[in-house]
């Protein structure tokens, strides 16, 4: 967990983040951004952000899970690595 404070626990937030899930629920919904904007006092473009998922706590869960991904992929790949070695020591050994 990093040091970095977003979503409802940065001291400048402005928005919980129940209100965060009601926009995106309301942008699903069909309603457009401008009037989510009105209701929630913020721009039309921090509301595409949020829809986008490019301002929220969640940044933090895509790096670890590209972490992951990036980790299980070098596993796979060493693998396939030893595999072959191994494959080809067994055909073309005398």
């Amino acid at each position: 967990m990093s040091a970095y404070r977003i979503g409802e626990g940065h001291p400048r937030a402005r928005l919980t983040d129940g209100d965060v899930e009601m926009i995106r629920t309301l942008a699903e919904a069909g309603v457009r951004y401008a009037e989510i904007a009105a209701k929630f006092e913020i721009t039309k473009w921090m509301v595409g952000r949020i829809c986008r998922y490019e301002h929220s706590n969640h940044a933090e869960c895509w790096q670890v899970l590209r972490f992951i991904v990036c980790f299980y992929f070098q596993l796979v790949r060493e693998w396939y690595v030893d595999l072959f070695l191994v494959m080809k020591r067994a055909f073309i050994s005398p």
